[in-house]
């Protein structure tokens, strides 16, 4: 949604009166954009409300309890479900690189509904307390949203919509291909704890826990930079101008490496001085080596991460393959590895896949697909 949107945003502007005005044509295609995105998030939240919610009651009556959980848990799903609605509005803001605009509108939502979460817990409002905050979350949400998405609720009433965007023929083959290296990458980091639990117990499996957040949580500071600029690689692309692409994938990754650096070594330094000075719960933590062995990888991914990101956003998906390899590969090594020399078999796996498979094919890939813009 954030890629297309982007393309089409690079020959549309907001004037003055806080219409969105450009070509007609491009201003249907938008309008075919935000119709998709309605009725694709529509459909799945009352999906997930349905299912979700139907699966979730008959689990949650298995167990004898004397607490009144269907009600709060029929209205958590219910909160939840409109979030999902309110998904294409904040895609429309990114999309037409208003990323910021759509930041402090989650942070605001955020605030405020962690201090009506505090309030529900402090008044004894129980299971109801996780209704009021994912509840907060999404009124906040829509009343910051709302005016933001007015310009583009004036584009669904203009009578020359004519020129659509076929979720067929245009959408879908890219959407399914993201979803099937999103999944690769998701199973991938998610198997690490299970095959460890698997076959070392709960001890080491925790302690891979731990080394897989500190790797995620370090990856995402490291990746605001790249998801920041992200919808300005689209519509560089959609106007061609890809001499400004090339300079601005360059700053992008020295930004984002120098980030992943500079986290990476807080991280390291403060795993460091739980383990020298043996604070409680030192235990579960990672050995330095294997914690060292993962940040080292991720400062390498930086450039295959921002390499995907910028070829992803010409609206189209070459890594399918890449992906479901590695996510194949790494598993096998944990299995394999990870069996005989535990977190660091695993690491090591996991880096020498990485250093040695991913990163390069990404970046032929991105090679091959960046002289094809040029050429």
């Amino acid at each position: 949604m954030v890629q297309f949107v982007s393309h089409e945003w690079a020959h549309l502007k907001l004037n003055q009166q806080n219409d969105i005005v450009g070509e007609p044509k491009v201003i249907s295609h938008l309008a075919s954009l935000i119709k998709m995105g309605i009725k694709w998030y529509l459909l799945l939240a009352g999906t997930f409300f349905a299912v979700v919610g139907t699966a979730g009651y008959f689990f949650l009556s298995q167990h004898e309890t004397n607490v009144n959980f269907q009600i709060p848990w029929w209205l958590l799903c219910a909160a939840v479900s409109f979030s999902i609605v309110l998904l294409p509005m904040r895609y429309l803001l990114e999309g037409s690189n208003q990323i910021a605009k759509n930041q402090i509108i989650l942070l605001k939502a955020s605030i405020v509904s962690t201090l009506a979460g505090w309030l529900a817990i402090y008044y004894g409002a129980g299971l109801y307390s996780l209704v009021i905050i994912c509840a907060t979350s999404v009124i906040v949400g829509f009343l910051l949203l709302f005016p933001t998405f007015l310009p583009f609720y004036k584009v669904l009433k203009m009578k020359h919509n004519v020129y659509h965007i076929s979720w067929r023929n245009d959408f879908w083959p890219q959407q399914w291909r993201i979803g099937v290296s999103w999944l690769s990458g998701f199973f991938m980091f998610q198997a690490f704890v299970p095959i460890m639990f698997y076959l070392h117990g709960p001890v080491i499996a925790g302690q891979m826990g731990v080394a897989i957040q500190i790797y995620n949580a370090v990856n995402s500071f490291a990746q605001s930079w790249t998801y920041a600029v992200a919808p300005k690689m689209g519509m560089l692309s959609a106007k061609k101008n890809f001499t400004a692409l090339r300079v601005l994938i360059k700053r992008t990754y020295l930004r984002s490496l120098m980030a992943c650096i500079v986290f990476s070594i807080v991280a390291f330094l403060i795993i460091s001085l739980l383990h020298i000075y043996n604070f409680a719960q030192a235990e579960r933590l990672p050995s330095l080596i294997s914690i060292s062995i993962f940040l080292m990888v991720l400062i390498a991914m930086q450039l295959s991460n921002v390499e995907t990101q910028a070829i992803r956003f010409q609206k189209k998906e070459p890594f399918v393959k890449a992906s479901i390899t590695s996510a194949i590969l790494v598993i096998l090594s944990n299995f394999y590895l990870g069996r005989t020399f535990g977190i660091l078999g695993a690491a090591i796996g996991f880096a020498l896949i990485m250093l040695l498979i991913t990163i390069p094919w990404c970046h032929r890939i991105y090679k091959n697909e960046i002289n094809k813009l040029l050429w």
